[in-house]
Order: C-alpha cells, then sequence, then structure tokens
C-alpha cells in the first residue's frame, strides 16, 4: 500500500541559473532543456498536490513535475537515480499540459533497479510532461537523467510490425533497444518498452501461452485478431513461469484452426534483455472427456508435451474433489480384468488423482504422488489424472497386480 506522507518537489534545472521549486501541481512546473543531469529533492509538505495526470496506476500519491523540451530529432532514455533504496515512479506525457495523454510509466526500487523510460522518434521543439512521484518510503533526493537513446530498435519494436513464430517453441525474444510502442493494442497494456509477435492456431483447440524460463519482471499479453486491435484474452502476472506449477500463464480455451493471436512482451519496470516464451497444446488426452484408454496390467507413457493446465477451461476439463489444478494435466482411464489389488507407479514424482469412474462427473477415489494402490473390482472404470505440478517430464506408467494373477475366467 502506497504511504500516505505529503510530498513536494524541488528541481534544480540543468539550463537554469537558480533553483526552480514547485509543490507538485502540473499546471505549472518548472523547464528543462536538453540533455543532462537534474537533480530533485523530494520533502515533506503539508498541503496536498492538486491532482495530476496518471500513468498506469500510479497518479494517486504525491508527486512533482516539470517539462522537458526536446534538443533535436531522435529518441532519448529518462531515468531516476538516487543512492536512497525507495520505491519511484517516472512517466512521462505526450504534451506539456496537465490533460496530455501518457507516453509510458516505470516503476521500480532504486538504486537496485533505475525506472527508466524511452521515448522515441521525438522532434525538435516538442515539450513533454515529467512526473516524478514516491509510491512509499522516506523522501529521498536524486537526479533525473536525460540521454540520447543509440540502441538500434528491434524489428519488432511495434505491433504494426510482428515477428511471426509458427510450431510451439520455445521461441526467444531479445527486448534489448525495445521503446514504447507508438500504437498499442487495448487491454492490460501499460506503457512500457515492447515487442510484438504473431502465432497462427495450427489446430483447433485449447493453448497456453506462457515464459520459458521465469521471467519475473516482464509481461505477457495475448491478443486474438487482425492487426493491432485484436480483443484482449489475458496476461501474464510479474513472476510467471514456464516451470510448475504454471499459474502464470495465458489460457485460450477455442482457437480455431488458422487463427491468428497477437502476442506482446513487455518490460515491468526495468527488465530488458532475452528469454524465451513457448505455447502449448493441443494435447489429446488433456481433458477428462478424452482420456488414453488402458486395460488391466500394462506399461505405457504420458508425454506432457502442449498439455495446458485443464482447471482453467471453466471446470468443464476436470472432475472435483481430489485436489487443485495448476499444472499441465493428461488423462487416462483403466479397467481393471478382476478384483484385487493393483499398483499404479510413475517413474518420477507426480500427483495422481483417481476417480471412480471414466467420464468427467466421475467422484474422487483417492490422490497420492509417485505410485497409488487401488483395490480394484473387475470391470469398474476408473479415471485417472496426472497433473504435472511436480515434473513436467515424459513419464513411464506400470499397472501391476499385487495380489496373485487373476484366475482363469
Amino acid at each position: 500500500m502506497k504511504s500516505a506522507f505529503l510530498l513536494c518537489f524541488v528541481i534544480v534545472p540543468a539550463t537554469l541559473a537558480s533553483a526552480a521549486t514547485q509543490t507538485g501541481d502540473c499546471a505549472s512546473p518548472p523547464v528543462i532543456v536538453g540533455t543532462g543531469s537534474t537533480p530533485f529533492t523530494l520533502i515533506p509538505n503539508t498541503v496536498l498536490p492538486p491532482p495530476g495526470p496518471t500513468c498506469g496506476s500510479y497518479g494517486s500519491s504525491p508527486d512533482g513535475y516539470f517539462v522537458w523540451t526536446v534538443p533535436a530529432d531522435g529518441s532519448y532514455v529518462l531515468r531516476l537515480e538516487t543512492s536512497d533504496a525507495t520505491p519511484l515512479v517516472l512517466s512521462v506525457f505526450d504534451g506539456a499540459t496537465c490533460g496530455a495523454p501518457c507516453l509510458a510509466s516505470s516503476y521500480a526500487t532504486v538504486p537496485l533497479y533505475a525506472p527508466q523510460v524511452i521515448v522515441n522518434d521525438r522532434s525538435i521543439g516538442e515539450t513533454l510532461l515529467v512526473q516524478v512521484l514516491q509510491s512509499s518510503g522516506a523522501p529521498v533526493s536524486g537526479d533525473l537523467v536525460v540521454e540520447p537513446y543509440l540502441q538500434p530498435r528491434p524489428i519488432n519494436d511495434e505491433c504494426t510490425s510482428p515477428i511471426t513464430v509458427t510450431g510451439f517453441g520455445p521461441f526467444p525474444y531479445d527486448m534489448t533497444g525495445a521503446t514504447t510502442s507508438i500504437v498499442a493494442p487495448a487491454g492490460n497494456t501499460i506503457n512500457r518498452q515492447d515487442i510484438y509477435f504473431e502465432w497462427f492456431a495450427p489446430a483447433a483447440g485449447p493453448y497456453f501461452f506462457r515464459f520459458c524460463p521465469n521471467a519475473p519482471q516482464r509481461r505477457l499479453n495475448v491478443f486474438r485478431g487482425p492487426g493491432c486491435m485484436g480483443a484482449f484474452i489475458g496476461a501474464t502476472p510479474g513472476g510467471a513461469s514456464c516451470l510448475p506449477p504454471v499459474r502464470g500463464g495465458v489460457f485460450v480455451a477455442n482457437a480455431a484452426l488458422g487463427e491468428r493471436f497477437l502476442i506482446r512482451i513487455s518490460a515491468i519496470d526495468y527488465s530488458f534483455g532475452a528469454g524465451e516464451f513457448l505455447i502449448a497444446g493441443p494435447h489429446p488426452n488433456n481433458l477428462c472427456s478424452t482420456p488414453l484408454v488402458v486395460f488391466d496390467e500394462t506399461s505405457f507413457v504420458i508425454d506432457p508435451s502442449g498439455a495446458t493446465p485443464s482447471g482453467f477451461q471453466g471446470g468443464s476439463g476436470i472432475p472435483s474433489g481430489c485436489g487443485p489444478s495448476s499444472g499441465p494435466d493428461t488423462f487416462f482411464t483403466w479397467t481393471p480384468a478382476c478384483d484385487g489389488e493393483y499398483t499404479i507407479s510413475f517413474t518420477d514424482f507426480v500427483f495422481i488423482h483417481a476417480f471412480l469412474g471414466s467420464n468427467c462427473g466421475a467422484t474422487c477415489y483417492d490422490a497420492s504422488i509417485d505410485s497409488m494402490t487401488v483395490q480394484a473390482t473387475a470391470g469398474q472404470d476408473y479415471l485417472f489424472r496426472w497433473n504435472a505440478v511436480l515434473s513436467p517430464n515424459v513419464m513411464d506408467v506400470t499397472i501391476t497386480r499385487t495380489d496373485p494373477p487373476c484366475p482363469d475366467l
């Protein structure tokens, strides 16, 4: 929760001979021109500043403003520097007035990371409103640094020029040089540095979009439809991972053959660099309605490649009562030939859920890890859910009788 103390903002502009003081009113900020460092100090104040514009979700705390004039055509990076460990927000608006639209915003705890905003393709003489906000902690001093941004932009820096990927990945990405999109699709798209990909579903069915490996300070958004204005489906939270449990992903329940999906990867606060994302699905035994079918004593292989967390499918993809659904699921039904005790074992640690019956309405029989013993009834169907929360590996499954062999029938 953000702190309730009140702040004012003191700025020493790089191009002015003396310090210019203001109280956080976006209507009368001091003006700086060019590049370099401008010192700032946030100090306690007894008057709540007038409400200003918002960029993302950071507009409710006391803040300070100035107006920066672009010195030459090009792209620029603005960042905050301080030796105090405190969470700061840097926001830039497209114009010099309080009602200017948000260009980009960055939140980070300095000095561990520096809040920074990249503004691309600006023209000489443009004026941009800059907001510095301290969301919590004791008031601090620091510097706002403005520098030319000379890093080459990636070819998929805009949603109008996504890289097309095929298959299921993992797909590499590199955010080095990425800037804030001039045009961005609507829906959970805080204005930060981003890159884009497009993917066409190779078959109808459910799919799961996620990062691999863990990308705690990046967000993956998925949209369906043509161009940049497709419908928003969902976004991963910070800390999302491709490894079990895979709660941090975007699930699509009903992709059509050939349907287009736009994938936006954006930096949360400060995280640039490279990584991978992947797309899982469809898996033939991913749902309890389409299980693999096996009988009596047997051995077989379960490969979770392409499986998704079936619990994401509105409860229709998994029976209830045996435990949570947080990892990729595969299902099989088993029918014993005679009464007696059987053991179902796996070659790695997994969650095993067993249900009495062969359909999605079956009732829970038992839940275990690694192996399970079943007091079986001849001809009774048992539905098994293999949940890869603990291991995403290919599994060898063995079903053997503990009791003596079945008598001749």
